[in-house]
């Protein structure tokens, strides 16, 4: 059982070549195309070389690694075309090219482009034409969003029970460039105890307990951070409240929501549901609304002057889905299919609800 909530080369570029190890492979790239992110070409800046067998996607590392090396790109033929060769590369290496627009460094953007491997003998990789997009921003990471909450029951052969406990954080849609993130940081505590330190071995943007590291029946608060080479992003948070054991999980019961609203802050709540719908809303004051059965639902029972905005993360799109609301209710912005009416409230599922005041409520099942 799972429960889920859910960067063309102009003259003065320059080529810094990073190398870890014996080289013996060669790469060699024809025509650059750099592009900002507005789709302008970029032609002065710098390219580099970025080595390392862990790399999978731009946004999980590179790390540079190994010694720097220079030389002058593009060397333009009689032809036009501007061919660079980039030699005494390691042999078993993933290799990616970072474009710069204008410079490296810290505040500055850049594209990657790759991988390719140079293999395990003497061989020359050829790369025609590549193109890049310099849509990242050597920055911090965004603040993260906690995009998921995962409980997984399984019975094993003798019929014990055995589970997982997951929470899955996401860097939010960039305002500003994309941003790396090399490493994460996590906290976990019983919601109204006091807040621990981040748990150790726990660096990857999925937090992953086992079993017995969660109480059932219990609401817990996190907080995690992004990291990369240029600074550590602020902590993002959420709570949840965990089933009737990881195994074992619960069918029915009620859950306290407190959706906060500070003087000049955005008023931006993140919260998992605990059941499936249909939900009974219960109010500061024990009144019950029944059948709250979508996000459309939830606004009303709140009260559709007092959210703001309200969205949830699309896993299979992976980007925020939502849209924003004035003070009289009346949708103002959304992204593209968003309807409230149409999204229905899933057991560990996460939404964001941002208002314009405070308020708590429960829901019950």
């Amino acid at each position: 059982m799972k429960r889920k909530l859910m960067f063309g080369g102009g003259v003065g570029l320059v080529v810094l070549v990073f190398l870890c190890n014996m080289a013996l492979a060669q790469l060699t790239i024809k025509n650059p195309v750099v592009k900002d992110k507005g789709g302008a070409a970029v032609n002065s800046g710098v390219v580099q070389m970025v080595i390392g067998s862990d790399v999978s996607t731009p946004n999980s590392a590179p790390f540079f690694k190994g010694t720097a090396h220079a030389t002058p790109f593009p060397n333009t033929d009689a032809n036009g075309v501007s061919n660079l060769t980039l030699q005494d590369l390691p042999l078993n290496a993933t290799v990616f090219i970072k474009a710069w627009n204008k410079t490296a460094g810290a505040g500055q953007y850049y594209g990657v482009y790759g991988p390719g491997a140079t293999g395990t003998a003497t061989q020359t990789l050829r790369w025609d034409s590549p193109a890049i997009t310099t849509n990242y921003k050597a920055d911090k990471p965004y603040t993260p969003v906690i995009t998921q909450y995962e409980e997984t029951s399984t019975t094993v052969a003798n019929g014990t029970k055995t589970g997982t406990f997951k929470v899955i954080s996401s860097q939010p849609a960039a305002t500003d460039g994309l941003r790396e993130v090399h490493s994460c940081a996590w906290k976990m505590w019983v919601k109204g105890d006091a807040e621990t330190a981040p748990i150790a071995g726990q660096t990857g943007a999925t937090l992953s307990l086992a079993q017995d590291q969660v109480k059932p029946n219990t609401t817990y608060s996190f907080k995690v951070m992004h990291k990369n080479s240029f600074g550590d992003s602020d902590w993002g948070q959420g709570e949840y409240k965990v089933g009737g054991g990881v195994g074992a999980l619960s069918v029915g019961g009620e859950v306290s929501y407190t959706l906060n609203k500070v003087e000049n802050g955005l008023g931006i709540n993140s919260i998992g549901i605990a059941f499936d719908a249909p939900l009974t809303f219960v109010d500061k004051d024990k009144n019950e609304t029944p059948n709250i059965s979508t996000l459309q639902d939830l606004i009303d029972a709140i009260g559709k002057t007092g959210v703001t905005a309200t969205a949830y993360w699309d896993n299979g799109a992976q980007q925020l889905t939502g849209g924003t609301f004035a003070a009289d209710g009346t949708q103002t912005y959304a992204t593209a299919g968003f309807e409230p009416k149409n999204v229905k409230l899933e057991a560990g599922k996460g939404y964001y609800i941002s208002v314009s005041k405070g308020i708590t409520f429960k829901l019950k099942k």
